[in-house]
Parts: C-alpha cells; structure tokens; sequence
C-alpha cells in the first residue's frame, strides 16, 4: 500500500487561478486535486490521466467505473485545507482520513454530540489542546472507516463506538466486518496534520510518499 501526500497550493494549473472569492478558490482546489487524483492513477494503469474513469459510488465515494481499470486496484482520498491524500493498494477495502490539527473549542461538545460516551468522558478529561487534539484522532479513524466501507457520515458515524485509548473500534455498525478484522495505520503526516488510515481484511506494508509540486526555483 502506498499514500501519497502533496501540498495543491504548490500546483500551477493555466485553467486555474488562486485570485477570486471562495466560490473559485473551491472550485480551483477540487479541480488540482482531480488532476493529481487522475495523474497518480493513470501511473498505476499505465495510461494517461485523461483516460482514468472514475465514478462515485452510493454515498458519493470516488471509484474507479468496473471494466474500465484493473479491477484489483482499490483508491481512497482525503484533503484538509491544501492538503490532499491518496492511498492505493490491490485486493482490499480501504479508507484514508487527513484533518488539520486546529484549535477547537467546542471539541467537548462536538465528542458528546457524535462521539460515544466513553469518547466523550476521555476527552473532557483533558486539558485544551490535548482535547481538540484526541477529538480529530478520533474523528479521523471513524471517516476512514466509513470511506472504506463506502459508507455515509449519517448512515454510519452513531453506530461506530471506539476505544479513546487504543483508538480501535469497539463497536461497528451490523453488516461491517468484525473490529478485530481490521487494520489501521498511522501513517507519518507533515507538522499540522492528523490522519488514520484502515485496511481490510489484511494488513498492508505502508509506504508513505510525498508528490512535490512545487516550482523549480532554479529554473
């Protein structure tokens, strides 16, 4: 398994410019991140970026469209801010989750309201920022979850219940494979980011690389 990590305010696409207001400045984020989606796909197929077909699936997952790649190849992505992840692997589920670690004073609240009991209890427990740190871990284990399930937030985030220590699941939604079959990696991030990543059913020798899309300064 391979994760690949890359910084999209380095990348300069003609089509795309960073000036204009939030609505172009989304616009220009998603349209980099489907270029680099599609250009480290294509280098796994062996074909060029403008031929990967990607579809989404039930709950809007990205996936490649059945017939059109090698059907072992599975994908997931994740972007927080700039940033942007994406994981690939053969032969198994996975789901791969980046957050910005930022300050948040509601974390309290936001553990009550979407995480479990025993969450909540662990993270009231500690002092600012330790609480805003431990809510995005464990947020980020449960979207990375989700995503290799091909699941929803609101399907799924009120039946997943994880250890605040281990940060393993405890309980799953009914019809998900058994908390003991599965696999998570912390992969190494950049100063700023948290992540989680999670296999299933076998657990995957992790290589984390670092797509520079900077300019070269010296030309």
């Amino acid at each position: 398994m391979e994760l690949w990590l890359t910084n999209l305010s380095f990348l300069a696409l003609a089509e795309v410019g960073a000036a204009g207001g939030r609505v172009e400045q989304v616009r220009s984020r998603k349209l980099r991140q489907r270029f680099v989606l599609r250009l480290l796909l294509g280098s796994y197929l062996g074909c060029p970026g403008k031929d990967v077909r990607i579809q989404r699936g039930a709950h809007g997952k990205p996936e490649l469209v059945p017939g059109s790649a090698r059907p072992s190849l599975q994908f997931s992505l994740s972007h927080s801010g700039d940033w942007l992840a994406v994981a690939v692997t053969r032969d198994q589920a996975l789901g791969v989750d980046i957050e910005r670690q930022r300050e948040l004073p509601r974390a309290l609240a936001l553990a009550r309201r979407f995480l479990s009991g025993a969450e909540a209890e662990r993270i009231e427990s500690l002092p600012e920022p330790d609480r805003a740190q431990l809510f995005f871990r464990l947020w980020s284990r449960r979207e990375a979850l989700i995503k290799a399930m091909g699941s929803s937030l609101a399907e799924s985030l009120s039946e997943i219940e994880l250890d605040p220590d281990r940060l393993i699941p405890t309980r799953l939604p009914s019809g998900w494979p058994q908390p003991a079959h599965w696999q998570f990696a912390d992969p190494a991030l950049p100063v700023g980011l948290v992540g989680a990543l999670v296999t299933f059913p076998q657990p995957c020798r992790l290589v984390t690389l670092e797509l520079d899309c900077r300019p070269d300064l010296a030309a």
